[in-house]
Order: structure tokens, then sequence, then C-alpha cells
């Protein structure tokens, strides 16, 4: 029987390994190696994880410890998997998956989607920057087996378009047929999802700014019921202020959104959002809502951050959704 390993240190991720898992690999041994550094993202992601689904479950906390001594921590799951994976996934790496996969050497590697994270891996692949290193980390890499090369043979299991960039790695769609396969019937309601996001003093200049973004929002759909979820690492006492002042209702997932909407048992008429790349996934789980991305103007950005920002917003447009400037209606 074929034995797989699945790498995983977002929720989202882990969302799309149990995806390829339940696609390619339903009748094999599956190991699940999860990393985490915070309770919030552990709580979310054991809110997925089901032992009897899963040969062995591998749980990797990001202390200091395991951090600094990680080719100690490692040296027993190297030794166990070592050239017995047949197919490996992860998605965005760190020194120790990066570690992890050069030594165990899996027959296939697979990249699945952790948002626009994505993006940035296929332009590297594609860019050659992978090779171009100081020559202190190429002894580093060597002697902590964290060289990252195995991306140009790696395939991407993935909801985007990679045609654009000029790349030779497989690429096999995830239209998510199975979890779809899984949802019943959602009746849909007249109430507007609103997804966080970790705006924080990196990307606003003032995060005071937050507070008049959401005040014109909440204006702007009046007496609709709108419900912020939460972005897993935003203050609930924050937002539940906003909340009580300006009437909108706020709610913190245990889950990843992608799942929370389908156990809620109904759908939300409109999600929208600030700028989550959740909205890509959800289109395609949930087509019948409506999408609406509000646009955060470049002079209330940091400057670090307003590239990204831009081109994040050009992105949606080019993809349909509608872009709405709140400050200017």
């Amino acid at each position: 029987m074929k034995k797989n390993l699945f790498i995983t240190r977002t929720p989202l991720q882990l969302f799309n390994c149990i995806e390829a898992r339940n696609r390619f690999h339903a009748d094999e041994e599956n190991t699940l190696f999860y990393q985490y550094q915070r309770d919030i993202d552990k709580k979310q992601m054991q809110s997925l994880i089901k032992n009897k689904e899963w040969r062995r479950v591998v749980a990797y906390p990001l202390d200091w410890k395991r951090r600094l001594f990680f080719p100690l921590f490692l040296r027993r799951i190297k030794q166990e998997l070592r050239l017995k994976i047949s197919s490996c996934y992860y998605g965005a790496y760190n020194s120790i998956i990066s570690s992890l996969i050069n030594d165990i050497k899996p027959k296939e590697l697979i990249i699945v989607d952790d948002g626009v994270k994505t993006l940035e891996m296929a332009r590297l692949v594609e860019s050659a920057k992978i090779d171009k290193k100081s020559f202190f980390k190429k002894i580093r890499n060597s002697v902590l087996s964290s060289d990252t090369a195995f991306l140009y043979s790696s395939s991407f299991f993935t909801i985007y378009d990679l045609s654009r960039y000029k790349i030779k790695n497989r690429v096999i769609l995830n239209d998510y047929r199975f979890f779809r396969s899984s949802i019943k019937n959602l009746q849909k309601k007249d109430v507007v999802y609103f997804i966080g996001t970790n705006l924080n003093e990196k990307i606003l200049k003032d995060i005071s700014r937050f507070e008049e973004y959401m005040k014109k929002i909440a204006a702007y759909y009046g007496d609709k019921k709108l419900i912020y979820i939460l972005h897993r690492y935003e203050s609930p006492e924050f937002i539940g202020s906003l909340a009580d002042r300006y009437g909108f209702e706020y709610v913190k997932f245990d889950g990843p959104i992608e799942v929370e909407i389908a156990a809620a048992g109904f759908l939300p008429s409109e999600i929208a959002t600030f700028g989550s790349s959740a909205v890509d996934t959800l289109s395609i789980l949930y087509p019948d809502s409506r999408y609406r991305i509000f646009y955060l103007e470049s002079r209330d950005i940091n400057e670090a951050k307003r590239d990204i920002f831009v081109k994040l917003y050009d992105a949606f447009d080019k993809k349909g959704y509608e872009v709405v400037h709140i400050l200017d209606s």
C-alpha cells in the first residue's frame, strides 16, 4: 500500500491537503505532519482533523526549542519515512519543512494552496531565484539539508491559473469536487458575511482608519444583516467595540471559514472583504453568493505594503469581483 505525507502550517493548507487526500489517496496510508505557532492555528487545524482518517498525526509546535534544534526533533520521523513516501504534499515552507522533505526523499512532491502564496511560489520558480543564495545560506542549507531546489520538481494542486508563469511544473486543478459533494443544499439568507483581514500596523498607517472604513461599510449595507467574520489573529474586543458602535454583528469561527459556512447551515447572500484571498476559494465552493471587495485607499496603507495591495485589487478586478471605493461613495 502506498504511503503518503501531508505537511501543513495553516488551516487552509490543511483543508487543501484533506481535499487532495480524499480525491487521490483515500485507500492509502496517509500521515499528517502539522506545524503551529499560535494556539488559534492549532485549534482551527484540530477542528479539521479526524484521527481515524489518518494513519498517524504528528503535531509540531514552533517553540524556540523546536525551531533551534529541529534536526534533533525530526530525526525519528525522518528515519521512519525515509524512502517510503510516494506522494508528499506541502504548502508554504520553512527550513524545518525543507529539511524534512530533502531527507525523506519522496517520489512525488505536490504544492497545495495557501491563498496567494501559491502565486508567489510560482513567481519564485519562474524567476529561478531559488538557486541564487549567498555563500552563507548555501553552507547552512548544506548542513541542515534545507535547500529548496525541490520546488522545481514539485507539482501544483491549485485553484489558480498558472499558465501566465513560465514554469515547467505540472499543474493539477483543484475544483474541490470532494468537499463540494459533501455540502448539503444550503438555503440562501439575506445576510452579508464580511471576512476580516489582519490589518495590523504593518499594513495600515493608522489603525484608527479602520474604524472609518467599517463605519462607511455598515452604512453602505443599511438595514441588511452584516456579520463580521474575524480573522483568526484579530482582536474580538476591538471589533466588538466597532460592532456595538455601528450596528453590525461579529463572530469568531472555530475552524476555517470554508468549512464553517457549510456548518452554519445557510448560504449568505453576499460575501465581502477588504482583501482576503479566501474569496477565491469561497467563490468555487459557494458560487451562488455575491462577492464584493472594499478598496483600502493607497494613502492609508504603509508604503512597504502599498504595491502589494494595488496588485491585489487589480487581480480582484480582473477576476470579475465588484471592487468598491467605499470612502468615495
